[in-house]
This record gives C-alpha cells, sequence and structure tokens, in this order.
C-alpha cells in the first residue's frame, strides 16, 4: 500500500509539474441514469430501513484537465452538481448536491473523489419542487468511477457509477446513495500545448471511429 501510494503520488506531481508543455483543456460533463437510496433513516424523517424504489439521477458538472491526456496519468478538477430523487411508500426524497471533486484518469477510465459541505434535500408526499431546505449541520462525500469512449475529439460517452454518503453528527445516513448514468462530455478552451494540434481531449481514451485522425 504504502509503495503504490508514492507512486500515485509521483505520477500526479510529473503531470502537475509538465502540464504548461503538455495543455489542457475543460470540459462540461452531462449525466443521467438511475438511483436507489440505501440505509437513510435518521436523515429523512419518514424513511425507513429498507431501500428505496429506484428513482432519477441528472449531473452536471465543469472540469478542468491539466495534461489533455499526454501523459500515462490525467488528474481533473472540477465541480459537479448531483440530483437524485427516489421513493418510498408514499414518500419522495431528494438531494442535490454541489460536490468539489477531483478526478484521475488512466486508459478508458476514470476514479474520482469528492465533498459537499452544503447541499439541499427534499422531503415530502407529493412530487414537486417545494419543501426543499439546506441539509442543515451535514456534509456528503462522493466516490464515483466511469468509462469513456472518445466519439470525435470534442465529444466524449461512457457510464459512470457513484456512490454518495451523508454524514450528519458523525451519523452516516444515506449509507449509500448509488446511481449509474450514462455520460457525455463536451471539451472546449483547448490550449496550445498538446503537441501540435490542440484539439486532443485525451488520448487516453478510446478513440472511435469518427476520430478524424486526430
Amino acid at each position: 500500500i504504502g509503495l503504490g501510494t508514492v507512486s500515485l503520488a509521483l505520477s500526479l506531481a510529473i503531470g502537475m509539474t509538465s502540464r504548461n508543455a503538455l495543455g489542457s483543456s475543460w470540459y462540461i460533463e452531462a449525466q443521467g441514469g438511475a438511483t436507489q437510496y440505501r440505509a437513510m433513516e435518521g436523515f429523512f424523517t419518514a424513511a425507513t430501513a429498507a431501500p428505496s424504489d429506484f428513482g432519477l439521477g441528472m449531473h452536471l458538472g465543469i472540469f478542468r484537465s491539466f495534461t489533455n491526456g499526454a501523459s500515462s496519468g490525467d488528474l481533473h478538477l472540477g465541480l459537479i452538481n448531483r440530483y437524485t430523487s427516489a421513493t418510498q411508500g408514499e414518500n419522495y426524497f431528494a438531494i442535490s448536491a454541489p460536490y468539489a471533486t477531483v478526478r484521475l484518469q488512466l486508459l478508458a477510465a476514470y476514479v474520482g473523489a469528492g465533498i459537499a459541505p452544503i447541499f439541499l434535500k427534499r422531503e415530502a408526499t407529493t412530487p414537486g419542487v417545494d419543501s426543499i431546505s439546506i441539509a442543515s449541520g451535514s456534509i456528503a462525500f462522493l466516490g464515483e468511477a466511469g468509462i469513456l469512449y472518445s466519439a470525435t475529439p470534442n465529444f466524449t460517452m461512457g457510464l459512470s457509477a457513484g456512490a454518495q454518503f451523508v454524514s450528519t453528527g458523525g451519523t452516516l445516513a444515506p449509507m449509500p446513495i448509488i446511481d449509474l448514468a450514462f455520460l457525455m462530455r463536451f471539451y472546449f478552451g483547448f490550449s496550445s500545448g498538446t503537441g501540435g494540434n490542440g484539439r486532443s481531449n485525451t488520448p487516453l481514451e478510446y478513440n472511435g471511429w469518427r476520430y478524424l485522425g486526430k
């Protein structure tokens, strides 16, 4: 474990120190899919210990890639808001949390972690946009992973899986909120230091048949 941690730290350091030479870019990421809440009693007043029914997850974020994939590891920093909803019996639950997130992309996959010190929640007996409040005294944590397919130099699609944990006074609930989503990335703001063309999102992603030789 110790050697693995040191190797990872060295890889990130190399990527950060060489980012001016390798170039960078931004991307907007949109995700949509299914979610389920587990162990949410204590956080939502009317919730029970049973898992919720499947609900809707919609996530939108903006990230910066520091290396454009020109090294073996691609470091991304950004902000992504994750909206997850679910039902349990006659009750409707939802959380909307903006996560400050760091990602490490290796080959055609990525892993990430994030934290949201402030977020919103909803609990009601009918669907809608009422009964929204700040989750006072709670902090949300995110773990995520995904696989990617680069269709063009500016557009990537893939699948993402995420798990959110909410801590309130040291008690974890919900634990976790799980989701599986389809994702789309739209790259923009390419720097001029990407090996000549300045229009590559990341060569680590699998290049699709419409990649146009970029």
